[in-house]
C-alpha cells in the first residue's frame, strides 16, 4: 500500500560475505513487482488507515510531528494480538501472542502492541528527515439542496390538490356535521 499499490518480494537479508570477500556466499534478490491495485486506490487506503491513528483504534502508535497509518488487530479469545503501522519510509509490524495459542489477558492490538510500535519507530527516526504519507484525503461530496415546493394558490387549498385531507375532511364532516 505504501508503495503505490505493487507488490513486494520480502526478504531477510540482501547478501552474506566474509570480510574482505567481493562475492557472496549467499545473495537473495528482491524488489518491486506487479501492481496489485490502482495508485489513487493505494493513496486512499494509506489516508483510511492514517485515520485508524489519527482518530481510531491506533492511536497510542502516534509520533509526534510524523504522520503514521496502521491497523490494529485482536483475534477471537484474544490469542493474538497486533498492530502493523508505516510511515513514509518505514513499515513495521508488532505481534504479541504465545507459541501454545493460550489467550492473552487484557492485550489487543490498539494496547501494548501499539505501544511497542509507537517506542521503537520513535527511535527508528530519530534524525531522519521527514518523509510525508502518499495519501489522498477526500473531498467531501457536494449535496445538492431540494428546491422550494412551490407556493399554493388559496383556491388550489381549499379542494382537489389534497386527496387524503379531502377524505378526511369529508369523514370529519359526516360524523360532527358542517358545511363544505
Amino acid at each position: 500500500i505504501l508503495n503505490g499499490g505493487s507488490s513486494v518480494t520480502p526478504y531477510g537479508l540482501v547478501d552474506l560475505r566474509f570480510i574482505g570477500d567481493d562475492a557472496p556466499l549467499m545473495e537473495t534478490q528482491s524488489g518491486i513487482g506487479e501492481r496489485v491495485i490502482r495508485e489513487d486506490a493505494a493513496r486512499q487506503l494509506v489516508w483510511m488507515m492514517n485515520q485508524v491513528v489519527e482518530q481510531g483504534t491506533g492511536n497510542r502508535a502516534q509520533l509526534e510531528g510524523i504522520e503514521v497509518a496502521g491497523k490494529t488487530g485482536t483475534t477471537q479469545a484474544a490469542r493474538d494480538a497486533w498492530f502493523v503501522g508505516f510511515t513514509g519510509d518505514y513499515v513495521a509490524g508488532v505481534w504479541m501472542g504465545y507459541d501454545d495459542n493460550s489467550p492473552l489477558t487484557g492485550v489487543t492490538g490498539s494496547g501494548l502492541p501499539a505501544d511497542i510500535w509507537r517506542e521503537t519507530m520513535s527511535r527508528v527516526t530519530v534524525g531522519q528527515t521527514i518523509v510525508p504519507l502518499p495519501m489522498t484525503v477526500p473531498v467531501a461530496p457536494q449535496v445538492a439542496q431540494p428546491a422550494p415546493a412551490p407556493a399554493i394558490a388559496p383556491q388550489q387549498q381549499q379542494r382537489g390538490n389534497d386527496p387524503l385531507g379531502d377524505a378526511i375532511n369529508g369523514i370529519l364532516n359526516n360524523l360532527f356535521g358542517g358545511g363544505n
